[in-house]
């Protein structure tokens, strides 16, 4: 499977939930992000592809015993892509609606209605 050069919202959204922490299991990053398992792998996929994320399994002591799971933390290139995103995020967050609309140089009126 071929991914696109560029970052899906999806994706951002993942990377911006890994850089407040250091790493977070498959179950943490789906209830941050808002998405399905499913949805999680295909995006998870093509963040590993750009270099962006690495995956690790750990061993946790739970209540029934001794557990896998999977493990997913940010590469340096993750963490300098997630932080100009943060950057980026709030530039626009700081900025009024106003300046945010593209100014154009014409004005229209409204025609007047036509005389019955």
């Amino acid at each position: 499977m071929s991914y696109p050069e560029l970052l899906t919202l999806v994706q951002e959204r993942i990377l911006l939930a890994l850089l407040s922490e250091k790493a977070l299991g498959t179950a943490a990053i789906v209830r941050l992000v808002g998405i399905s398992g499913s949805a999680w792998t295909r995006e998870r996929d093509g963040l590993v592809q750009f270099g962006l994320l690495r995956c690790e399994d750990r061993r946790i002591m739970g209540e029934r015993g001794i557990k896998r799971v999977k493990f997913h933390e940010l590469t340096q290139k993750g963490a300098e892509v997630a932080l100009e995103l943060q950057t980026i995020s709030m530039t626009l967050a700081s900025r009024g609606p106003e300046e945010l609309t593209p100014r154009s140089s014409h004005v229209y009126e409204r025609a007047p209605f036509p005389k019955m």
